[in-house]
Protein backbone atom coordinates (compact mmCIF):
# COMPACT_ATOMS: atom_id res chain seq x y z
CA UNK A 1 0.00 0.00 0.00
CA UNK A 2 3.14 2.33 0.62
CA UNK A 3 4.63 2.21 -2.54
CA UNK A 4 1.05 2.70 -4.73
CA UNK A 5 0.67 5.80 -2.14
CA UNK A 6 3.50 7.05 -3.13
CA UNK A 7 3.53 6.61 -6.89
CA UNK A 8 -0.47 8.09 -6.73
CA UNK A 9 0.87 10.82 -4.76
CA UNK A 10 3.38 11.67 -7.37
CA UNK A 11 1.14 11.51 -10.31
CA UNK A 12 -1.28 13.79 -8.66
CA UNK A 13 1.82 16.30 -7.40
CA UNK A 14 2.71 16.33 -10.87
CA UNK A 15 -0.73 16.78 -12.47
CA UNK A 16 -1.93 20.12 -13.77
CA UNK A 17 -5.49 21.52 -12.39
CA UNK A 18 -5.78 18.47 -10.26
CA UNK A 19 -8.96 19.64 -7.31
CA UNK A 20 -9.58 18.63 -3.70
CA UNK A 21 -12.86 16.79 -4.65
CA UNK A 22 -10.81 14.75 -7.63
CA UNK A 23 -7.96 13.57 -4.47
CA UNK A 24 -11.55 12.62 -2.36
CA UNK A 25 -12.61 11.10 -5.23
CA UNK A 26 -9.39 8.56 -6.29
CA UNK A 27 -9.11 8.50 -1.75
CA UNK A 28 -12.48 7.50 -1.41
CA UNK A 29 -12.53 4.62 -4.51
CA UNK A 30 -9.41 2.90 -3.32
CA UNK A 31 -11.39 2.60 0.51
CA UNK A 32 -8.62 5.00 2.10
CA UNK A 33 -9.57 7.64 4.61
CA UNK A 34 -9.83 11.34 4.68
CA UNK A 35 -6.92 12.87 7.00
CA UNK A 36 -8.45 14.51 10.09
CA UNK A 37 -8.29 17.90 10.66
CA UNK A 38 -7.26 19.68 13.97
CA UNK A 39 -9.68 22.32 14.75
CA UNK A 40 -8.71 24.81 17.25
CA UNK A 41 -11.26 26.54 19.70
CA UNK A 42 -11.71 29.55 22.20
CA UNK A 43 -13.92 28.29 24.81
CA UNK A 44 -15.05 32.07 25.61
CA UNK A 45 -16.22 33.00 21.90
CA UNK A 46 -16.53 29.20 21.05
CA UNK A 47 -15.01 30.40 17.72
CA UNK A 48 -12.89 27.83 15.83
CA UNK A 49 -9.82 28.06 14.02
CA UNK A 50 -7.74 25.60 11.41
CA UNK A 51 -4.43 26.06 13.39
CA UNK A 52 -2.96 28.00 16.33
CA UNK A 53 -1.65 30.78 14.45
CA UNK A 54 -5.05 31.84 12.76
CA UNK A 55 -6.23 32.03 15.83
CA UNK A 56 -3.25 33.94 17.38
CA UNK A 57 -3.81 36.39 14.94
CA UNK A 58 -7.35 36.92 15.59
CA UNK A 59 -7.45 36.84 19.22
CA UNK A 60 -4.25 38.76 19.99
CA UNK A 61 -3.52 41.25 17.05
CA UNK A 62 -1.02 42.92 19.41
CA UNK A 63 0.77 40.05 20.26
CA UNK A 64 3.85 38.14 18.50
CA UNK A 65 2.31 35.94 16.46
CA UNK A 66 4.78 33.02 16.99
CA UNK A 67 4.99 33.95 20.96
CA UNK A 68 0.61 33.59 20.95
CA UNK A 69 0.52 30.40 18.23
CA UNK A 70 2.87 28.52 20.75
CA UNK A 71 1.03 29.64 24.25
CA UNK A 72 -1.94 28.49 22.75
CA UNK A 73 -0.28 25.49 21.69
CA UNK A 74 0.65 24.49 24.87
CA UNK A 75 -3.07 25.77 26.15
CA UNK A 76 -4.50 23.01 24.20
CA UNK A 77 -2.51 20.84 25.91
CA UNK A 78 -2.84 21.49 29.06
CA UNK A 79 -6.09 22.35 29.65
CA UNK A 80 -4.94 25.59 30.51
CA UNK A 81 -5.56 29.48 30.16
CA UNK A 82 -3.59 31.59 28.14
CA UNK A 83 -4.06 35.65 28.26
CA UNK A 84 -7.40 35.52 29.77
CA UNK A 85 -8.99 32.52 27.03
CA UNK A 86 -9.17 28.80 27.16
CA UNK A 87 -8.56 27.19 24.55
CA UNK A 88 -8.88 23.38 23.43
CA UNK A 89 -8.77 20.95 19.85
CA UNK A 90 -11.24 19.43 18.27
CA UNK A 91 -10.76 16.84 15.33
CA UNK A 92 -13.31 16.53 12.76
CA UNK A 93 -13.68 15.06 9.35
CA UNK A 94 -11.46 16.74 6.30
CA UNK A 95 -14.44 16.97 4.31
CA UNK A 96 -16.48 18.58 7.42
Amino acid sequence: ICACLVGSEMCIRDRYGITVETVRYWLQEYGIAMPKKHTVICKETQKSYDSPAYAARDVYPDKNVDAARVGIRHACKSNREYFGYHWHYAICDESE
